[in-house]
């Protein structure tokens, strides 16, 4: 497959049902004691640390499980999990396999 200096080619990954489970579950888990915290504390600080901890714990499975991609350029691989972000050039490709790992990274030793 060749690109074109300015076309792209995004690749979004699939989410096993696995996945799946696990991160709704940390979500489910984060909103349910978030709240919990925050109508049995009474405290405006604790509230707060709640709510805060409440968004992070259900905000980044949710963002990892909608924004892992990869984007195709005609000089890089960019590929996109969540907050994290790693830029492959192609000449750095010495070899591609079609392979599915269990495992909670994407495809790039």
């Amino acid at each position: 497959m060749t690109l074109d200096a300015h076309k792209t080619a995004v690749y979004h990954s699939a989410v096993d049902s696995w996945l799946l489970v696990v991160l709704g579950g940390a979500m489910l888990v984060s909103g349910t004691a978030c709240i919990l915290v925050v109508v049995m504390a009474g405290d405006a600080v604790a509230s707060v640390i709640a709510l805060s901890t409440g968004a992070v714990g259900a905000g980044l499975p949710l963002w990892i499980l909608t924004s892992t991609s990869y984007t195709l350029t005609a000089q890089e691989l960019v590929v996109r999990s969540g907050p994290l972000r790693w830029r492959i050039p192609l000449a750095d490709i010495r070899e591609l396999r079609r392979r599915r790992a269990r495992c909670l990274r994407p495809l790039y030793p």
